[in-house]
Parts: structure tokens; sequence; C-alpha cells
């Protein structure tokens, strides 16, 4: 014990936090001085084991280990601070916090920051003037009742978000009882005439109790209506998977593709001369040499003394220069350069997506395709939709489940569509405010 209190308390504290939730407990019944360390505000070496079981999606209907015995009786154990209970009521599963754990009383502060970290941020209507307490468990219960009873009488409208290649995010709703986003999304392909194109789905993130999921439509990156505010949102600029550099053209980064056989139009640092100098050099110098006094020119030339004074001086003009593009097969191609967006904390995605916006390393990231190898793929075109999905929180989709089927068999009647808004689009993907001219609600134009 002596040679431990000599340890910085912060390297002691950091040493305990790798430690099991049975075990940390055990520990801190040992003596006073690791009672003092486990129970202090500051050092908090509870926090990583808990996220470490939060994070382990166990089964409901799986027998409960010892830690997450000691989960459910939590409150009972003095030494754990209770700013712990912000992570344990965000991550944990809806029926696990209405009927499992004990919750002791806790301030109204935590019960707000664990509403932020869990729920997207339009959901706060919830709350009207109740406290952050009620609407926190009044929301985890509608989700628990939404995923085991067809019922849409809370939420009779389901919002969603469409993004369209003028730029523009328009939000829209329709009627819970039918809403199915696929066969939207067909009417938006109508207009756009792209009915023959099949709809690719895609799953962008993943939080506790809801996923993101983008609906559009894939095609050649030529086509006109190539929509570049999704493929911003779906691929933001820089990230790429992991081991993965795919080889952009130079004019790819800041200008649109242009034809290998157009003209490029160039102007010429130095002036041209319209016309052929009255001199018998073949120079092209700005001014023109004097003729000498005893010249034919001067001894017939008639005219007053300021037009003998006056020299000749030739017409400039900046007449462009035609330059032949380079041979496309003399274009060489250079390697993306990866960029790191700040993570998304508000709401806190779930494990396997902990490192979103970036590309989280595993199978569960889907916003490439499989066979992605970093070849320029094809381009999302016409509008796309974005909308939320509830879903329990032991189910997590990965590349061997069929990820593109199953989000495919998703439709109508199964009353877990929830609304999402261009609130909650902000708050997921704060890039794209630089890539949004405008917002509007209903099926504006922009205009």
């Amino acid at each position: 014990m002596s040679v431990l209190s000599r340890l910085p308390l912060e390297i002691l504290a950091e040493v305990l936090s790798f430690l099991d939730l049975y075990s940390l407990l055990q520990v801190s019944q040992t003596s006073t001085f690791l009672a003092s360390i486990c129970s202090d505000d500051l050092l908090n070496p509870w926090r990583r084991p808990l996220e470490r079981i939060l994070s382990d999606h166990q089964e409901s209907d799986e027998p409960q280990t010892e830690e997450r015995r000691i989960l459910s009786h939590l409150s009972n154990y003095s030494r754990i601070p209770k700013q712990n209970w912000v992570h344990v009521l965000a991550l944990s599963a809806p029926e696990a916090v209405l009927f499992m754990y004990d919750v002791p009383w806790l301030p109204e502060e935590i019960w707000h920051q664990a509403f932020l970290l869990r729920f997207l941020p339009s959901w706060t209507r919830w709350k009207r003037y109740h406290s952050w307490k009620r609407a926190f468990l009044t929301l985890l219960w509608r989700i628990y009742h939404r995923l085991h009873v067809t019922c849409t009488a809370e939420e009779s409208w389901t919002n969603y978000v469409i993004l369209s290649r003028q730029g523009i995010v328009n939000l829209n709703a329709a009627s819970s009882r039918q809403y199915n986003p696929h066969a939207v999304l067909n009417e938006y392909k109508a207009q756009n005439n792209l009915t023959r194109q099949p709809s690719t789905t895609r799953l962008i993130l993943q939080l506790a109790d809801v996923r993101i999921i983008a609906i559009g439509t894939l095609g050649a990156p030529t086509s006109f209506q190539v929509n570049r505010l999704a493929k911003e949102f779906v691929h933001p600029e820089g990230v790429y998977p992991q081991g993965i550099t795919p080889l952009i053209h130079p004019q790819e980064e800041d200008e649109p593709p242009r034809s290998a056989t157009s003209e490029l139009a160039s102007y010429s640092s130095t002036p041209r001369i319209a016309g052929t100098p009255i001199t018998r050099s073949i120079t092209m110098d700005a001014t023109l040499p004097h003729p000498p006094q005893y010249s034919l020119w001067r001894r017939f030339r008639s005219g007053t003394y300021s037009e003998r004074q006056t020299p000749q001086v030739p017409h400039y003009v900046d007449i462009p220069l035609i330059v032949s593009p380079p041979s496309p097969r003399k274009i060489e191609r250079k390697p993306a350069l990866p960029k790191r967006h700040p993570l998304l904390t508000r709401p806190r995605p779930i494990q396997e997506h902990r490192m979103f916006p970036n590309y989280t390393p595993g199978d569960h990231d889907l916003r490439w395709p499989i066979s992605y190898d970093g070849t320029v793929e094809e381009s999302w075109i016409g509008p796309m939709l974005v909308t939320a999905l509830l879903v329990p929180h032991d189910d997590v989709l990965s590349e061997d489940d069929g990820a593109e089927e199953v989000l495919k068999r998703i439709g109508a009647g199964r009353s877990r569509w929830a609304s999402f808004t261009i609130d909650d689009l902000d708050a997921i993907a704060p890039w794209l405010d630089n890539h949004i001219d405008k917002r509007l609600e209903g099926m504006g134009l922009g205009i």
C-alpha cells in the first residue's frame, strides 16, 4: 500500500479503470485510500468499465452476468459517483432503464445530459413544460411501445428530409400509418425521369435507439443530375475506408469535369501587336526604333513639328491564345488527401459507429459498398431521402448480414419509422452547412 500511495492519483485511477466492474468494486472496498480514489468525481475510474459493459449488446433473453447484476443495482454502491448515470441512462436498452435498473434520485442536469446524448435534437419537442426526467422516461416508454406494438397514435405524421441536386434541403411529412420511404422516393424519381433506375439504401449512422438511413439513386458520374449534396452527406470529403486511398483527377477537387477535347483559352502575359511595325527589324519590341535623320522617310515626309515628334506606337490587344489541353493519357492522377472530421458526440453513436463521421474500423460502417476498392464509383443522382428508423438495442447490422437487402425489405406497416428533421441533419452532419443553399419546409423549389 505504501508503494501505491507514492504514485500520482491520476495514474493510479487510470490503472484502476482497466479493471472489470466486479474487480473494481472489490478494490474500492479494500482500503480507505483506494475508496477515496474511486469515489472522486474528477478521477472517476468507473467510466471505462461501465462503458465497456454498455457497449456489449447482450440479448434480452440471455442470462445476466455478474457485471450486469451489479449494473442493475448500481444505486446501492455509494462509492460510485452519480455522474456515471449519464452514460448508463444514455447507452442502456430501454427495457433495462424502465424495468431493471434501480435508478436513484438524480439531479435534473444529469437527466438533461442523458437526453442530449441519447435522442435526436428534434425530439426535445416532447419535453414541453415537463422536467427532463419525465421527458426522458416518456420517450423511452414510447420507443419500447412502438418496437413491440404496431401503433402510431402518438406520432401521426412522420417527418423526412429530401436532399435535392440544386443544393436545397426540404422538410416534408407523411402519414405514419402509410409512410413508406421507398414509395415516397419513387414519386420523386418519377418527377426527375429516374423511374427505371433502381434505388440504393445506405445505413449512415446508428444511435442507441434509431438508425439514420439514406435512400437514393446511383448513376453515371457524367449525368447532369449529379447530387453533390447527397455525395457529401454519405461520403464526407476526405473520409475513406481504412487502407483505401482513392486516386482522383486533379481537377475533380475544385472544378467540374471538363471534356478532354474542349479548347482552353489562356491569356498571354506579354501583349501582342496587331499589325506589323514599319521597320526592317523582325523583333516585336514594345517601342519602335527612331528612324535616322538622313533617311528618305524624313526628307519627303510632310507635316507639322508635333507630328514629327510623336512616335508611332503600335496598337496592342489582349488576344487569347488557344492552348491545346494535354492528352488524357498524359494526365496523372494523384491520391486523395484524407481528412479527419470532429467526432459526433451529441447524439452519441453506438460503439460500432464511434468514429462517425470518420470511418470506423470493422464491418459495421456500411456507407461504402463491400466491393469498394478506391476506384471512382457511381455518383448519387436525383433526390435523396433521409429518414430515421427505430431499432432494438441489440440490433446491429454488419456486412455479413446483407445490410442492403435488410434495409430494402423495411417498408410500410412496421410503425418503426420516426421523424427526422433539418435540425437533426445539422446535428449529425455539420459539414453540410457549406454545401446547403436553402432550407425549406414543404415541397418548395427554393426559387
